[in-house]
């Protein structure tokens, strides 16, 4: 794969693009929340980041399969660059401002996304799919944790306005990278094509969601998943008050000290989990105790970290805790999702999965909102205590019900 050239231009722009928007992430709720103080305000980071990803969506994934995809690619990254650009010699305490240059790089990564993943199939042959969809996907996850560490070194070092111009170069070196692709121009039909992809988008989400209410054992695991979704987005926007509350430490250090542990250890845990699937052990039993682990991690964060008097115990305490709660992430992710793959028939596959982000894109909306209410008024441990009990009530159902769910489809079948 690192020897085609055509692959390298598009994984060094995917690369770039997901080490941006991370940074960009980071920096604007913290800044947001040191002159707000408040979580709901950081929350509409994620609400500018989610809507034109319900509205615009599945209008732009229909119009990218209907033009040249390095066009598409070249001109969403430059467009990005520019309004990144211009975010950076603005004055940053009109926070309004921050929210705009979310929205409009979000919009623009409706038409990017799509465009990146079309172009894929074009640069590698078929075989080789998989191999690269597998590195896409692990860059992707390593930029959430390399982006936010990398936000607050940057921020310390060259400042908030020079971190910006940082980004904007090096979406720019994104888009140089993809102006190296060949062209990738689709023969089309415009009008009669966009009104049937469009169309088309739809009748999989209908065909997607019957597939799953009517296969409980798919249900559940898929709703485990979108819950997770949930909750990590929760989370992060959360990260400032964790770090002010919790650690007493400066909001800015929260990507260094509870997001680049949580990643260290969901890298450590996706290691050791692939290994213990391999010896068959039971899905539902990784998961279970995936869910202790999590739950344990959340409520000792909660509850036992702000007791701890000196600033290195609290650290180090965090550290541990973080690393443990982002392994059980990957314990309960990895074998849901596996678990949905087998019981999935390939027909079926893109329908369940290929809608999965724009299902929970908009399942995160009022949660993020009500969450972010609890934070301001009762506290950030007040959130995470729910946060806990929700994992918990998560593995009480999975103990009472998940074996007779299991074993009723099975009998169906």
């Amino acid at each position: 794969m690192i020897k085609t050239k055509r692959f390298l231009h598009l994984w060094f722009s995917q690369a770039l693009s997901q080490l941006t928007i991370q940074i960009m992430n980071f920096l604007i709720i913290v800044r947001i929340f040191e002159a707000t103080g408040s979580t709901i305000a950081t929350s509409i980071i994620w609400i500018a980041y989610a809507l034109p990803a319900i509205v615009l969506g599945p209008f732009a994934a229909a119009l990218v399969d209907l033009v040249d995809r390095r066009r598409v690619l070249m001109l969403t990254n430059l467009l990005q660059a520019v309004a990144v650009f211009l975010y950076a010699l603005s004055d940053p305490k009109y926070l309004f401002l921050s929210y705009g240059v979310v929205l409009v790089y979000a919009l623009f990564n409706q038409f990017y996304v799509p465009a990146e993943a079309a172009s894929l199939r074009r640069v590698v042959p078929k075989e080789k799919l998989p191999q690269a969809n597998g590195i896409f996907f692990v860059t992707q996850n390593v930029s959430v944790v390399a982006g936010f560490g990398l936000a607050g070194i940057l921020n310390s070092f060259i400042g908030y306005k020079n971190s910006f111009l940082a980004a904007a170069v090096m979406l720019f070196f994104a888009f140089i990278s993809v102006s190296l692709l060949p062209r990738m121009r689709v023969k089309n039909n415009l009008g009669k094509r966009f009104e049937a992809k469009l169309a088309n988008f739809f009748v999989k989400i209908k065909e997607g969601y019957s597939f799953i209410r009517g296969h409980k054992d798919v249900l559940f695991p898929f709703l485990l998943l979108i819950a997770l979704h949930v909750a990590l987005i929760i989370v992060t926007t959360n990260l400032p008050a964790m770090a002010q509350d919790l650690l007493r430490i400066s909001p800015s250090y929260a990507g260094f000290l509870i997001a680049v542990p949580a990643g260290i250890g969901a890298a450590l845990g996706t290691l050791t989990i692939t290994k213990v699937m391999k010896k068959e052990v039971r899905k539902k039993s990784i998961i279970e105790i995936g869910l202790v682990v999590m739950g344990t991690a959340i409520w000792a964060t909660a509850i036992l970290l702000p007791q701890l008097t000196t600033p290195l115990t609290r650290i180090v305490a965090s550290v541990v805790l973080f690393m443990a709660a982002g392994a059980s992430f990957v314990a309960v992710v990895v074998p849901a999702q596996t678990y949905i793959q087998e019981k999935t028939p390939d027909a079926l596959m893109g329908r369940v999965f290929g809608n999965f982000w724009f299902l929970a894109t908009i399942a995160t909306i009022f949660p993020v909102m009500f969450s972010a209410t609890i934070s301001d008024v009762l506290g950030v441990r007040t959130l995470l205590f729910l946060l806990g009990f929700l994992a918990f009530l998560a593995l009480t159902i999975s103990l009472k019900e998940g074996q007779k769910i299991i074993e009723n489809q099975e009998y169906q079948k």
